[in-house]
């Protein structure tokens, strides 16, 4: 079923590829089944991150075979949040949804979003994974990343929901206007304060492949994401020099009262270099807190676009 050229699509899916070749296909296909059964217009975004393999010939193809799909490419790997973001911002549903490009997320909830966001007046829609098969790796990661974001930000993130969610128009309108550069788009939906629900699902295992997020991959999404929302580290850092400050001085007076009432001295060098070693490490710990900041700062006021596009199906 192809929309008419001079009508918006009921509901956009957008998806950041990244080495899926053996899975976009079958992708393309369930999508498909879903959006006809339902009857209603739709168009799919595949946005491909400079995949390495044949990703991008299989979304070519996909797109001359059905004018719903359309592609584009990255000159470069951005990354999976700009990727998204590049799909958002060229977007046309009254509905968008941001799913991953792997099947763990399946194509077969989208009508429980819809219904949730038309009938119960629902601006974005998350879905919560019941049963997660990911890799022990994935999940240790998961943890890691929402202790250390949960623990610091000024919101609160489920550590049970990923990228899989639909938001309405005005959501979309509001978020392609948020241009920073360190991005997370689970936490910038948050953030926007909209009228949220969640629906359940299963997320059964890769159909194919294994995960493009390492464990460092995900602590560095985890402290963009911390940077990006709280400046708790700064006043941990604050507070780390007061209490330094505080003990370096009480140490001064204990010294001063054992020198001139019990006569004793310090004996060798021991406790010095403890002290010396101490404040060295927690002025170095402040310096590359603020350096963190302050290259975040250095990124966002040269205002580089988030992703460059290098070809596109449209």
């Amino acid at each position: 079923m192809s929309m008419p050229s001079n009508l918006a699509p009921k509901i956009s899916v957008v998806t950041a590829v990244y080495n899926e070749s053996k899975i976009l296909p079958e992708l393309y296909r369930r999508l498909k089944n879903v959006f006809e059964s339902m009857g209603i217009s739709y168009e799919i975004l595949f946005v491909d991150d400079r995949s390495r393999d044949d990703s991008w010939n299989c979304i070519e193809t996909l797109s001359v075979a059905d004018k719903n799909v359309r592609g584009v490419r990255l000159a470069r790997n951005f990354g999976q949040h700009n990727a998204l973001s590049a799909g958002l911002d060229i977007s046309q549903g009254d509905y968008v949804v941001l799913m991953d490009a792997d099947l763990q997320d399946e194509p077969e909830q989208i009508p429980k979003l819809l219904q949730k966001c038309e009938k119960e007046g629902k601006d974005i829609v998350y879905v919560v994974r019941e049963l997660r098969r990911d890799s022990q790796l994935k999940t240790f990661g998961g943890k890691i990343f929402f202790l250390i974001f949960n623990s610091c930000s000024e919101f609160k993130l489920r550590s049970d929901v990923g990228i899989y969610r639909m938001l309405s128009r005005k959501v979309v309108d509001e978020l392609i206007h948020l241009r920073e550069q360190s991005r997370m788009i689970t936490g910038l939906t948050e953030w926007m304060g909209f009228q949220a629900d969640f629906i359940s699902a299963p997320r059964p295992a890769r159909v194919s492949g294994k995960t493009n997020y390492t464990l460092i991959k995900m602590i560095r999404l985890a402290m963009d994401g911390l940077l990006s929302f709280s400046n708790l580290p700064l006043r941990l850092a604050m507070v780390l020099g007061l209490v330094t400050s505080a003990a370096s001085f009480l140490l001064a007076i204990i010294f001063i009262i054992r020198k001139i009432f019990f006569d004793w001295g310090i004996v060798g060098w021991s406790s010095l270099m403890v002290v010396f070693l101490f404040m060295g490490g927690a002025q170095l710990t402040v310096i590359g807190i603020l350096g963190e900041y302050i290259g975040r700062i250095f990124i966002e006021v040269k205002r580089r676009p988030l992703y460059i596009i290098d070809r596109r199906t449209l």
